[in-house]
Parts: C-alpha cells; sequence; structure tokens
C-alpha cells in the first residue's frame, strides 16, 4: 500500500508541473520525453529507501 501511496504522490506532483509549465507548448519531442521519464521516475521512487540515523 506504501509503494502506491508514494507513486501516486509523485505521479500527480510531475502532471502537475506538466499541466502548469508544459501543456501548452508546442515541442512536441520534448512533452513526449518529459511524460515518458515521469512514470520512470515514480515507478523508481519508491524503490529507494531513505534511512535517517
Amino acid at each position: 500500500m506504501e509503494i502506491l501511496l508514494k507513486s501516486s504522490i509523485v505521479l500527480a506532483f510531475l502532471y502537475g508541473f506538466y499541466k502548469l509549465f508544459l501543456f501548452r507548448e508546442a515541442f512536441f519531442k520534448v512533452k513526449r520525453i518529459y511524460l515518458i521519464s515521469s512514470l520512470v521516475v515514480a515507478l523508481a521512487s519508491f524503490s529507494q529507501s531513505i534511512e535517517v540515523a
């Protein structure tokens, strides 16, 4: 359940950034790269565990 929550939060943040800054851009290649990389970041975000000492 924690994995789903973390990836959902990351995806919501990245989607908000996309809607604010990239939605009306005409550079389709940049938008495509951003959207694909945001999925990769969301999936990789839960695999990183940060331990605070």
